[in-house]
């Protein structure tokens, strides 16, 4: 039994020590698909500037569908909206938060600085649903107050972070072919 566990471990380390290189490959295959997709090798800055585009887009929303961004802040934006009472003042609220949010995916994708600009309260009405003064009851506010840290749900946050790696590298790769560009000439 003893001798028979040893072969199988020997045979289990071969196998793996012959996928080891084609998974290597395999992920090298991918990484330079994703370049030529994003890049053309470094030769146009039209391609990541037009992908650029299209994140944030993705991450914002455009007509009537619906961002990344609004997607994973829906039940905190439902919630904001219910504490406030009156129809016109839920109306408010509502296009109000709308806007924060894009605001928070416009900023996102500008890398480096854009997230700086992001003012706090935004934030607390983003994440807390802080709707301002006048609009709520005084008690509500109060309490909210007490409570709430203005901190973003995990789905939201790995959003916000993938939609600013991303824009950093699409703002990379059109400085590298503005740079091949006129390198060459």
């Amino acid at each position: 039994a003893e001798r028979r566990r040893r072969a199988y471990l020997r045979h289990g380390t071969r196998v793996l020590g012959a996928l080891l290189p084609l998974l290597g490959h395999l992920v090298w295959i991918g990484v330079m698909a994703l370049y030529w997709a994003f890049a053309d090798y470094g030769r146009s800055w039209v391609r990541p500037a037009v992908w650029l585009v299209v994140s944030l887009l993705a991450f914002h929303g455009g007509g009537s569908i619906e961002g990344i961004d609004a997607r994973l802040l829906s039940e905190r934006r439902a919630a904001a909206i219910e504490r406030v009472v009156g129809d016109e003042a839920r109306t408010a609220v509502a296009a109000q938060y709308d806007e924060a949010v894009r605001l928070y995916s416009v900023a996102n994708s500008i890398p480096f600085v854009g997230p700086l600009t992001v003012d706090g309260d935004v934030k607390k009405f983003l994440f807390c649903g802080e709707t301002g003064k006048g609009v709520e009851t005084a008690a509500a506010s109060a309490a909210k107050a007490a409570t709430c840290v203005p901190l973003p749900p995990r789905g939201f946050q790995l959003a916000t972070i993938g939609q600013n790696l991303l824009s950093i590298l699409l703002v990379f790769f059109m400085g590298l072919a503005l740079r091949n560009y006129f390198r060459l000439k």
